[in-house]
Parts: structure tokens; C-alpha cells; sequence
């Protein structure tokens, strides 16, 4: 009997909790030296936007293009993408570990948004530990199924950037 009560209680009380909410969208914004070097937006209903800095001409200084393109993903891609990003989400609002520093490395901002709520993770690739390497290796791959998908959109705007060589 008392069996039945404690399970029925526990029942009643997972239901009454609240659930966490569903990720509506997730997007990644990647900057080096202040500059935008890229950032993306994959909603859950599949629209996306991805945004490059991509060279006009090969050199390391000189004249770019930001290009931004819309795309669409499927369902399965979204659910891809937000799992490999799932990880990281529990460092939201915190500093991720750090062991070393190391200089002119690349950094950014995750951000999940709910129905809610926003939340966001900042990063720097020259931080390193045990614990980040493997968010880092998730956020390459989760750019990395957003770019190929992005690969396949339309350009939607181009706007010219000039970085001076010293």
C-alpha cells in the first residue's frame, strides 16, 4: 500500500514541476582581435543565418566582405547542433575552467534562448583544461554542420570591411 502512495505522490510531483523549456534558438558569435570573424543563428523551426568574414583578395590584411546567408536545417541537423552545444549550456552565466592562457586566440558567445529566458556562455579559445577541450571540439562541430548547411543558402547581405596592415 505504501508503495502505491509513494509512487503515486511522485508522479504527481514530477508532473507539477516545472520542465525545463524547450532551446527556441541557439547562436554563436566568434570575434579575433574585436573584429567579427563569424556568427550564426539556427532557430528550432530550422531557419538560420550565418554570418563570414571572408578575404577579397588572399592576404592577411586588407580588404573583406562580412557576407551573411540564410539557410534552413532540418529537424534532425537542429536537434544535432543543440546536443553537441548541450554540454556547454550547464557553463552558462560562468566562467568555463582555466588552466592556461594563451594569447590572440579567438573568442565569443553562445547564447540559448527559450520562450523565457536567455542565456549565455562566453569563451576564449586560449583557455584551456581537461574539462573545456571537449566543449571547444563541440563548438567547432556544431560551426562546422552550420556552415555546410550556410554553404547552401542564399547571400542575403555583403558588407565590405578594410583592416589597414600596420
Amino acid at each position: 500500500m505504501w508503495k502505491k502512495v509513494v509512487t503515486v505522490a511522485a508522479l504527481a510531483l514530477a508532473a507539477a514541476a516545472p520542465t525545463e523549456r524547450r532551446v527556441a534558438s541557439i547562436s554563436v558569435e566568434t570575434i579575433a582581435w574585436g573584429d567579427p570573424l563569424y556568427s550564426w543563428r539556427l532557430d528550432r523551426d530550422g531557419s538560420g543565418r550565418f554570418a563570414e568574414l571572408e578575404p577579397t583578395r588572399m592576404q592577411p590584411f586588407g580588404d573583406y566582405e562580412y557576407v551573411t546567408r540564410s539557410f534552413r536545417a532540418s529537424p534532425a541537423e537542429y536537434r544535432r547542433v543543440e546536443a553537441l552545444l548541450r554540454p556547454s549550456r550547464g557553463y552558462a552565466g560562468r566562467k568555463l575552467p582555466c588552466i592556461f592562457t594563451a594569447t590572440d586566440q579567438d573568442s565569443g558567445t553562445v547564447t540559448w534562448r527559450t520562450d523565457g529566458s536567455t542565456v549565455t556562455l562566453d569563451f576564449y579559445y586560449g583557455c584551456a583544461s581537461r574539462e573545456v577541450a571537449p566543449l571547444y571540439a563541440s563548438f567547432r562541430r556544431a560551426h562546422d554542420i552550420v556552415a555546410a548547411l550556410a554553404r547552401k543558402g542564399r547571400v542575403v547581405a555583403v558588407r565590405p570591411v578594410h583592416k589597414p596592415s600596420d
